[in-house]
């Protein structure tokens, strides 16, 4: 199964906000949510119904694919961040038509406010994408 860790923070936290942290360890300030069922595939979809184009910026390009962290977007991300919430239902079933992707109508909400956050707070949204395949957990079914 994909999906998509993303994490509100300037590119430099890059490594802090998705290598550094223990579960055990006092919390950072950092935002983070993951999107399963999601891979920049249907980010760059998103991309394309909002602002006719999608350009990811690397920020981190670790050894393994797992460890590439990219900046979603920044005009995307303005795009959702001025999408009233009455809208939302609107794209969400355009998104899931142009990906054929249930997840992405579930996932927009939750996006929409990491947007929302992250044009607020000055903030960008980075991203981690992972497979289970790939890091070989029994069970995948996709």
């Amino acid at each position: 199964m994909l999906w998509l860790d993303i994490a509100l923070a300037k590119p430099q936290d890059a490594e802090q906000a998705f290598f550094e942290f223990d579960d055990d360890a006092i919390e950072d300030d950092i935002p983070r949510m993951q999107l399963v069922g999601l891979s920049d595939f249907e980010l760059a979809h998103l991309g394309m119904l909002t602002v006719g184009a999608y350009e990811a910026t690397m920020v981190l390009d670790g050894d393994a694919p797992d460890e590439i962290i990219a900046e979603i977007d920044a005009k995307l991300v303005a795009a959702l961040a001025a999408l009233p919430k009455h809208d939302l239902d609107v794209l969400a079933t355009r998104w899931v038509n142009a990906t054929g992707n249930p997840a992405c109508g579930e996932a927009l909400p939750e996006l929409h406010d990491f947007a929302c956050r992250g044009r607020r707070e000055g903030l960008s949204l980075l991203y981690a994408q992972g497979n289970d395949r790939a890091s070989g957990e029994a069970g995948d079914e996709d």
